[in-house]
Formats: structure tokens, C-alpha cells, sequence
């Protein structure tokens, strides 16, 4: 991560997806934070685990950090959750909590009322993953900005 870092070296803003699992929230966490403590560019970081996003608001506050969801939350892929914490989860339910800086929500699942809510209050809120003029069309509506893949809009 740190050649990473070191190659890049603020040449493009760097948006950081931390795949965590909720128990062992912490070592990871603070491997990135020390990482990109003194990095030049611009760098956030983003998590489906809201206890990644809220560690990083504990142990790097100045970090920008966002909260990736959607609706469809398959208990296959996401083991050792309640029906209830997906619940919490989709609906962004932890937000008061976690303090996002931004929100990423799958962009076929909005519009959702837990986002405009936090775009009520001036949250971003980003789409994922636009793949066609179709997906953006539908993201302009509901979201700020959009992650895309395998388009150029």
C-alpha cells in the first residue's frame, strides 16, 4: 500500500475501499491511517463496514471517509449479520453514528429515503457502479456524483 502510495504520489485523488470484516475492525484501520498520514494528494476512504468508517472518524478524523450500501443485502455475503443489522445497514440507520463524509449507494437501488435525507443535509451522496448512459441518467437524478466502470460519461 505504501508503493502504492509512493507511485501515485498525488498525482490523481486516491479513493480507498477498505474490505473489513466487522469483528476485527482496528489493525487494518490504523495500517492505512499511519499510511496515508503524511500523503500529499488528495486521498478518502470508503467501507460497506459503517465500524471501518467510524474507526477511521476514532483514529484519523481529518481523513475524508464515506459509507458504501445498497439495498439487496444477501445474508451469502454478509455472513455473521442479523437480518436486523442489514436492516440498519441499507437504511443507513448508523449514520448519526458513524458521521460520513459522503455516501456511495448502488445506483439502481436509489431513490432510497435514508439518502435524501442525508443529501437534505448536505451529505454527497455517489452512485456505484454507473456502466452506461442509461445508469447516469438515472444517478443525475438522485445522487451528487457517480463511480463508473467500462463507460466514459
Amino acid at each position: 500500500f505504501k508503493e502504492l502510495l509512493e507511485i501515485v504520489d498525488g498525482k490523481v485523488p486516491l479513493i480507498i475501499e477498505v474490505k473489513s470484516i466487522a469483528k476485527n475492525v482496528g489493525p487494518l484501520e490504523k495500517h492505512i491511517a499511519d499510511a496515508i498520514q503524511n500523503y500529499k494528494g488528495e486521498i478518502c476512504v470508503m467501507s460497506f463496514n459503517p465500524y471501518t468508517v467510524r474507526e477511521f472518524k476514532r483514529i484519523a478524523p481529518d481523513i475524508i471517509r464515506g459509507i458504501v450500501a445498497l439495498q439487496n443485502m444477501k445474508i451469502k455475503n454478509w455472513p455473521n449479520t442479523t437480518p436486523f443489522k442489514r436492516f440498519i445497514f441499507k437504511n443507513l440507520l448508523h449514520w448519526f453514528l458513524i458521521r460520513p463524509d459522503f455516501i456511495s449507494y448502488r445506483v439502481h437501488d436509489l431513490p432510497i429515503i435514508s439518502t435524501q435525507i442525508a443529501g437534505f443535509f448536505g451529505i454527497p451522496i455517489i452512485t456505484w457502479t454507473v456502466k452506461n448512459p442509461e445508469d447516469a441518467q438515472h444517478s443525475y437524478k438522485y445522487a451528487d456524483q457517480i463511480t463508473f466502470e467500462k463507460y466514459l460519461p
